[in-house]
């Protein structure tokens, strides 16, 4: 079940790989105000009296990652019970892998039963994570316990990413104004508005001289 995510996850990976990042260089602390959602998964704000817009997924996914590394840095991720276990099919190296890293991702949120021969009954998930996101964020999971890493917060900085990146996909719902204002305000608090984990931008300063190109002044 989980090799039928592959090919998405690889195109996610390579859309990571090259990241157009472009830092806005902000004296004081960010202050957004007057948020104004917009089509498409966007909103337009004023920060720090400066036109920016805002890719609300990204964002999203800046202010999960934040939370997932303080929450993991504190030992454990909130489970929620599923009312009906779902089970899935391993193959034999990602089931071995499981065995092996079953602790750490059992403290991840995660309450699955092993058993045997590939299969796995999934009986609660992390926090907040959509359900039907469930077998990506194990694949990538096992990914991230796949590959050696030397430092202990690195392997945790892939980890809340990985659960970032899985509780954000998918399209943005409508935004209130009041809602795009709560938003905002926690991405300000995160101190790293300018990217998401994976390295893209968040937001994007529309400046006089932007505006008078696109205008023909």
């Amino acid at each position: 079940l989980l090799a039928r995510r592959l090919k998405q996850n690889a195109d996610d990976w390579r859309d990571e790989e090259a990241p157009e990042q472009k830092r806005l260089d902000i004296e004081q602390e960010a202050v957004f105000s007057d948020p104004l959602p917009l089509a498409g998964g966007y909103l337009v704000a004023l920060m720090s009296g400066r036109l920016v817009v805002v890719d609300v997924r990204r964002a999203r996914e800046r202010i999960f990652y934040e939370n997932c590394l303080r929450m993991l840095g504190r030992g454990a991720v909130p489970s929620q019970r599923l009312l009906f276990p779902e089970r899935l099919e391993l193959s034999t190296d990602e089931y071995a892998l499981l065995e092996e890293h079953a602790v750490e991702i059992a403290a991840l949120g995660f309450d699955l039963g092993l058993c045997g021969e590939g299969v796995v009954e999934v009986k609660g998930t992390p926090a907040d994570l959509p359900v039907e996101e469930m077998d990506q964020l194990l694949f990538n999971l096992l990914q991230a316990f796949s590959t050696p890493v030397p430092v202990a917060d690195v392997r945790r900085e892939r980890i809340a990413a990985a659960m970032a990146r899985s509780a954000c996909r998918g399209a943005c719902p409508p935004l209130s104004r009041e809602e795009a204002s709560v938003l905002l305000g926690q991405l300000a608090a995160t101190r790293s508005y300018s990217f998401s984990p994976s390295g893209k931008s968040v937001v994007a300063e529309i400046t006089p001289e932007d505006l008078c190109a696109k205008l023909g002044q």
